[in-house]
């Protein structure tokens, strides 16, 4: 029991930053981006890539983060030249995955034996393995939320949110709101992408299929935790952090079923099928959000 309860911790703090990604894209901006999906696999990808070129794991970290930067700004632009934002994340999805193959060379690298961030965090840590691994993604999960929640109380969380409701406020001011588009979504693409290079160093390998359909989770668990601060709050506006707490709730419960259903020793054929279900459920119940952009 005890073990399942920390491996469930563990993942949703793997899977935290590209859920506070989608978060700010979906919640903040009113956008939502697919293009994290990509994001996260290129991600995975660059920073494999130049471990297996002997490039230090931190380099390959920042490496990671501008690709999905860069992913951002491209879907950015996508928006700019009036493409639909759903459309813009499937058309990114399908550009980033002959980008990811095009870094690695391969389908797949495996990065067993090299030294990470996470190896290079253990051996500063005097604990067991699992125990070290667990304390490392805590760390990151909160480092993430304690950045956004800085972001978020300056005039630039104040611009990004301005964006999502009401654009017109942010011409009044005589701001570009289409360079507010670009910020929120280099951040979100970015927090993505290394999220998909820790869920790289964690696996031991990057896959260029290891992405399907995490855009979509990041979404479902969102709104999971959207439902659960509705419950709690109703209306009210809280700080973001509380927002992100209720999200990482979320991602807690979606990793928790998960584990359920692999204790059941469900068939994996279903296992998708099953999740894809218990998300639509929470998907079909959600409130509509008034200000959120076309999908189409």
């Amino acid at each position: 029991m005890g073990n399942s309860i920390i491996q469930i911790i563990m993942q949703s703090c793997i899977f935290f930053p590209l859920v506070s990604a989608v978060s700010l894209s979906f919640n903040i901006l009113k956008i939502p981006d697919l293009t994290v999906e990509g994001s996260f696999v290129i991600g995975a990808a660059v920073f494999a890539r130049l471990l297996t070129e002997n490039y230090d794991p931190f380099v390959g970290m920042a490496a990671a983060c501008m690709a999905g930067a860069l992913a951002g700004t491209m879907t950015s632009f996508m928006h700019r030249c009036n493409v639909a934002p759903l459309i813009s994340g499937v058309l990114a999805i399908f550009i980033l995955s002959s980008a990811t193959l095009i870094v690695m060379g391969r389908p797949n690298i495996s990065i067993l034996g090299k030294d990470t961030i996470i190896t290079i965090f253990q051996g500063f840590m005097p604990l067991q393995e699992k125990a070290s691994k667990t304390l490392f993604f805590i760390i990151v999960a909160a480092t993430t939320m304690t950045f956004l929640s800085v972001m978020m109380s300056s005039r630039i969380g104040l611009f990004l949110r301005a964006f999502g409701d009401n654009k017109q406020f942010l011409l009044r001011l005589g701001k570009d709101a289409e360079m507010y588009r670009i910020i929120g979504l280099v951040i979100s693409n970015a927090l993505a992408a290394m999220c998909g290079a820790l869920t790289a160093q964690v696996n031991g390998y990057a896959d260029s299929a290891m992405g399907l359909g995490v855009g979509l989770i990041g979404i479902g668990t969102v709104i999971i935790g959207n439902q659960l601060y509705g419950a709690a709050f109703g209306d009210e506006k809280k700080p973001h952090h509380v927002m992100l707490m209720f999200c990482f709730a979320g991602v807690v419960i979606y990793f928790t079923a998960m584990n359920f259903f692999i204790k059941l020793q469900l068939n994996p054929i279903y296992l998708k099928m099953i999740m894809g279900v218990t998300l639509a459920s929470f998907l079909m119940t959600a409130k509509p959000e008034k200000h959120m952009e076309g999908a189409l």
